[in-house]
């Protein structure tokens, strides 16, 4: 129910009548999490378990068994309700049946189909040592629900994040009478052969038996994870999603899983779904937290009576440091959690260490707490960090489209993959940054993390081969004291004002300035307008910070990179993304054109992603800002050749986001996407064990 309370209350004269064990059961659990008196569950089960039993063939054991009675569409006849359900809520006594309708219209908030907070197994045991029983320990906690694909034999990195054997064995004596496990076909296979939906469901079944009890199945939901495949090229018309369904819709009518799902799709979509199905989803799964509330489609689900499962509900722990997170008796996790289950949507949060799987499984319920407004960007992570066009197949406005008899997915707009000759001759500069990305401490500061980066960099030497150049930086007393902005020349003789980045004294902050150049030639007018905004910015950053001003050093691209060497101009450039991440803050220099510059935007992207603060200077004030990055590719070049070191720049910016802040499936993907950019393509699974064969750079 979550954690508005309950809309019953007991009723302690009436009689519980005779009625078989798994009845008893069942309404005992349902009243311990509704608050109805159980005499009044047992004769709404009783009255309803014909019903159920007739188009489940089985003894109901889980409030997900009730969901049966709104999943045959066709039974229905265009009715609220089915005439076999009306006729049975019919019979029961006066003040028995208001009280059952309200219990089976409700079951759809969290607490009712499903738990209120589960575990994402999806690379879990990626953050724990090698046997650590984490499911085990997690039911012990209170773990009643689990997010779980099934085998996916052509793609072994993705088939090894969920670890489907290990939880089967960990879960295999416990009691999962209350246990919702949620599953899903192979993403990469279905729908390419008939039957293949149910060679899923019987691997998925084989390598978990352990989990499975006599007479009921073993996948409690079961929701393909979009309406078109993980493919190689993300075809959004590459396999029919009704032909998909009806395979699913086959597999529910034999009892062979309790429920169906849908995960990842629009709302849009959704209402195709519900125009074509036969058998009604009763669970609906995707991302949502408070950067990223899903209202179109909450509201949806709500409207129709389908269970909101969040996934991802706390950002990969990307929503954490929001201030609207401060509680006097919440943590920020429990807080982020209690957005969703305020509002009926159950969760299912990932977990770095067991003491936060502890904390989340602990939320407590009480008064609601605040929601915070959703940004103008929403904050899409886990599905949408495959790539730019699988995030278009997701978006809230995509849609599927009817043709030749079938419905096929429908991205919200046209996406332009990299290009793969870009990325082919810009293999060797990702193949130097990757690794140094790989060796970044995740959620650490600023100076934890240059020091990383200036020891790595240092690492690559001065021969020739070097793709990425040393970081340098000008102390903003000694950039105040010069009449014009320095620049940086390999033909200046003598001391020069520019300082190796590892070389800063404990406590230096470094400040990025992003800004459009003025003229081909300088970034700066005859004015000095920008020197003077860099040392304004400097001065008020010190002020706000507390720190002196000779702890306070700039990075400037004019001032800090090479212009006359081509070679090491070429090293600082390819390098920019690591100059931002090791920066404490990053400024952009108000300009009329600011935010249509491709280079300004690639900047303002990798500072959104590395999570660096972000200001604008303008007219001598220092202001946090927010701005959504649009795709640095579509922005505007004076030289249209750097489009392609904006491609590469991209793609790299998606994966150190990935590595300082998000989680396990989100590091695979982008790690196999830049494999995949590095010319790993390869055509034998077998080859590479742990990589995805996304291709997300066909021409």
């Amino acid at each position: 129910m979550g954690a508005g309370g309950s809309f019953f209350e007991k009723d302690e004269a009436l009689e519980v009548p005779d009625a078989p064990d798994n009845i008893k059961a069942l309404a005992a659990r349902l009243s311990l999490a509704h608050g109805i008196n159980e005499a009044i569950l047992v004769h709404g089960l009783v009255a309803l378990e014909p019903c159920v039993q007739r188009r489940l063939n089985r003894a109901i054991t889980k409030p997900l068994d009730l969901a049966c009675l709104r999943a045959f569409k066709a039974e229905m006849e265009g009715q609220a309700v089915a005439p076999d359900v009306e006729a049975a809520l019919a019979q029961l006594p006066d003040g028995v049946k208001p009280k059952v309708e309200a219990l089976l219209d409700s079951l759809h908030l969290c607490g009712g189909y499903l738990p209120r907070i589960g575990v994402g197994s999806a690379g879990l045991y990626k953050h724990f040592e090698e046997g650590e029983r984490v499911h085990e320990i997690a039911y012990g906690y209170g773990m009643r629900m689990l997010d779980c694909a099934g085998p996916c034999p052509t793609m072994p990195g993705f088939d090894k994040a969920f670890a489907r054997v290990a939880i089967a064995e960990q879960l295999s004596d416990k009691d999962l009478s209350d246990f919702v496990m949620v599953g899903h076909p192979d993403p990469f296979q279905m729908g390419v052969e008939p039957g293949n939906v149910r060679k899923s469901l019987e691997a998925h079944e084989a390598e978990m038996m352990p989990m499975k009890r006599e007479g009921q199945p073993l996948i409690d939901v079961y929701a393909p994870l979009c309406c078109v495949r993980f493919s190689e090229k993300f075809e959004p018309g590459e396999i029919a999603f009704d032909e998909v369904w009806k395979e699913c819709e086959a597999l529910y009518r034999e009892g062979k899983v309790r429920a169906l799902g849908i995960c990842n799709i629009s709302a849009p979509q959704l209402e195709r779904l519900l125009e074509f199905c036969e058998i009604r989803p009763a669970v609906y799964e995707a991302e949502a937290h408070i950067l990223h509330h899903q209202q179109a489609i909450y509201d949806l689900c709500r409207r129709e009576k389908i269970a909101f499962l969040a996934h991802t509900p706390l950002g990969q722990g990307s929503v954490l440091d929001q201030q609207s997170l401060g509680h006097d008796t919440l943590s920020p996790a429990q807080a982020a959690l209690r957005f969703n289950l305020d509002r009926g949507v159950s969760v299912l949060p990932g977990a770095e260490k067991l003491s936060e799987i502890e904390e989340d499984q602990a939320t407590p319920l009480g008064p609601a707490v605040a929601r915070v407004q959703v940004p103008a960007a929403p904050s899409m992570l886990s599905m949408a960090n495959i790539n730019k066009l699988w995030k278009a197949m997701i978006a809230p406005n995509s849609d599927m489209e009817a043709r030749d008899g079938h419905w096929y997915g429908k991205p919200s707009e046209v996406v332009r993959p990299v290009r793969k000759e870009v990325l082919a001759q810009n293999k060797a500069i990702i193949e130097q940054i990757h690794p140094i990305i790989k060796n970044l401490p995740r959620k650490e500061s600023a100076a934890t993390r240059r020091k990383v980066i200036c020891e790595e960099l240092a690492k690559l030497g001065d021969d020739e081969g070097r793709k990425l150049g040393a970081m340098k930086v000008i102390p903003a007393d000694v950039f105040g004291a010069r009449d014009s902005i320095p620049r940086r020349s390999c033909k200046d003789e003598g001391p020069t004002p520019q300082v190796d980045a590892s070389e800063l004294p404990e406590g230096a902050k470094i400040l990025f300035f992003s800004q459009r150049w003025l003229t081909l030639t300088h970034p700066d007018d005859d004015q000095g307008t920008k020197r003077q905004a860099i040392v304004a910015a400097a001065e008020a950053y010190a002020k706000q910070e507390g720190v002196d001003l000779d702890k306070v050093y700039i990075w400037f691209d004019l001032a800090c990179v090479e212009q006359d060497d081509l070679a090491e101009l070429i090293r600082g450039v390819n390098a920019l993304g690591l100059y931002i991440t090791a920066c404490d803050a990053f400024v952009s220099i108000d300009h009329p054109e600011y935010w249509s510059r491709a280079w300004c935007l690639v900047e303002q992207e990798f500072a959104r992603c590395a999570g660096v603060k972000r200001y604008v200077i303008s007219e001598g004030k220092l202001a946090p800002t927010d701005h959504e990055v649009t795709d640095p590719r579509d922005g505007n070049l004076t030289v249209e050749d750097d489009r392609a070191a904006i491609d590469v720049l991209c793609l790299v910016a998606d994966d150190l986001r990935s590595r300082l802040y998000l989680s396990a499936v989100s590091q695979m993907f982008s790690e196999a996407n830049l494999d995949e950019a590095m010319g790993k393509a390869w055509h034998n699974k077998d080859e590479v064990p742990d990589a995805l064969r996304q291709n997300i750079i066909e021409t």
